[in-house]
């Protein structure tokens, strides 16, 4: 027997060979392919002709293409619009295209791909394969710009549209008063009649009490009264009391409240009693302003009452923190015993509410809940602040918390955000901005008291 021998050079390549080889066949055996259906793009002109193309069907298939439009109904895509739907063959390699004619119905179509014969909608049958497109594709609707709270009944609603369809023609309104169902109930609300299509609509909220208000839109094309392929959108926003605007002074009494949870380090905890001693110290002892300081974490505990002096509130803020009731976080706590240091003087009221994260408990005993429902029962102590007079500034610190849940215990131009780094600056800044900038007193001594006379006037010392 001969024996063909290779130099080993030869041996490795043919094995690298094989082993290519065996890969691939393995490829090729598990490349499973799918029936697939797509159309030529996602949005057209009320009248264009869509192109749908399959591919990866068995070849010679017989296959049902049924075309579901906005209204649910079915028809051909010849352009006869006849109700009922196509059946095509697929070609020799298992693709096909096919044809559809529009004709203004506006919204999203669904195309479906049946082995034929399809036994209709009502049938339960699985498409072989599906997509969708649309004409006159969406609408979308905000209140006041998408802002997540008002303080007033009176906003703006505010339409856009997209889709090659064109601008809608009509539109109309709801207040939803059941905001938790859909736009087809509205909970004893009525629709407004249509009118002439706009980018922006004055409207008035839902009346009552404070709490989320949601309103329905809806768009339509067609003549005004009679609208076509109508498409709807929804709002929701909060109404809470207005922030009562707070006149430059430097006469403010002013509540300082603290987060002092555990999510807070001891050395963000020393940066921010340092930013805030510093803005005490910008207050007095030139001014009239008096602090108070209330700390927040599981619970609150009012940690000083109203003081004008300067070294009795510094020092209660350098003091370690106490973190009441444990190392959680509870808003309505903190605003409750703030709350209720209120009113101090005739002087305007300010409360200055400073936290790193969400709120996760509620009540005294504090009691574990969801961040919803303890930004809810947060509100619900805020709103109260506000309509007694009192303005309310917050701080977000750090990068952990939803600045929408401070704006909803304040107002969105009395919300701030910092860095435990830069909250120093922030409250001087504020600092300024609170007391109308730097105070100069030139002293004068009038001999005779009558300030319209000056030749007996001289100036004074100190």
């Amino acid at each position: 027997m001969r024996r063909l021998l290779l130099p080993i050079g030869s041996i490795l390549l043919l094995a690298l060979l094989v082993g290519l080889g065996t890969a691939c066949m393995a490829v090729l055996a598990g490349d499973d392919s799918y029936p697939g259906v797509s159309t030529d793009k996602q949005d057209y002109e009320p009248d264009e002709t869509v192109t749908i193309a399959g591919a990866a069907f068995e070849p010679g298939a017989v296959l049902d293409i049924p075309v579901i439009r906005p209204d649910d109904t079915i028809v051909k895509g010849d352009g006869t619009f006849e109700a009922g739907w196509d059946t095509i063959v697929s070609g020799e390699l298992g693709e096909f295209t096919y044809y559809y004619k529009l004709n203004g119905i506006y919204g999203t179509y669904t195309v479906g791909v049946y082995p034929s014969p399809w036994g209709g909608p009502d049938s339960g049958e699985e498409p072989l394969a599906s997509t969708t497109f649309h004409d006159h594709h969406s609408m979308t609707a905000s209140i006041n710009d998408g802002a997540a709270t008002t303080g007033s009944l009176n906003v703006t609603l505010n339409l856009s549209y997209s889709g090659s369809g064109g601008a809608p023609t009509q539109m109309r309104f709801a207040n939803d008063l059941s905001p938790s169902d859909g736009c087809n109930k509205l909970g004893g609300g009525s629709w407004s009649a249509w009118e002439a299509y706009s980018a922006s609509k004055a409207w008035t909220l839902a009346a009552g009490g404070y709490g989320e208000r949601k309103v329905c839109a809806e768009s339509a094309h067609g003549s005004l009264g009679s609208p076509d392929g109508t498409r709807s959108a929804d709002d929701t926003i909060l109404y809470n009391a207005a922030n009562p605007e707070l006149a430059a002074s430097c006469g403010t009494d002013i509540a300082l409240v603290i987060d002092s949870s555990g999510s807070i380090s001891s050395s963000e905890y020393a940066q921010m009693q340092a930013a805030f001693m510093q803005f005490v110290q910008a207050f007095l002892p030139e001014t009239p302003t008096q602090f108070a300081l209330v700390e927040f974490a599981s619970g609150a505990v009012v940690r000083l009452n109203f003081t004008g002096t300067e070294a009795i509130i510094t020092n209660e803020i350098n003091e370690s923190r106490v973190q009441p009731d444990g190392m959680y976080t509870n808003w309505q706590q903190g605003l409750i015993k703030a709350h209720d240091l209120f009113p101090n003087r005739d002087n305007p009221d300010l409360l200055i509410f400073a936290s790193d994260g969400n709120p996760n408990r509620t009540g005294d005993p504090p009691q574990s809940v969801s961040e919803s429902a303890a930004v809810a029962a947060a509100v619900t102590v805020a709103n109260d602040i506000k309509s007694d007079g009192t303005r309310i500034i917050t701080i977000g610190i750090g990068d952990d918390l939803d600045t929408n849940n401070l704006i909803a215990i304040s107002s969105a131009d009395a919300m701030y955000t910092s860095g435990f780094d830069t909250l120093a600056a922030q409250l001087a800044a504020l600092a300024v901005e609170l007391c109308g900038g730097t105070i100069s007193v030139h002293k004068v001594i009038d001999a005779d008291g009558d300030l319209g006379t000056t030749d007996d006037q001289s100036n004074g010392q100190g």
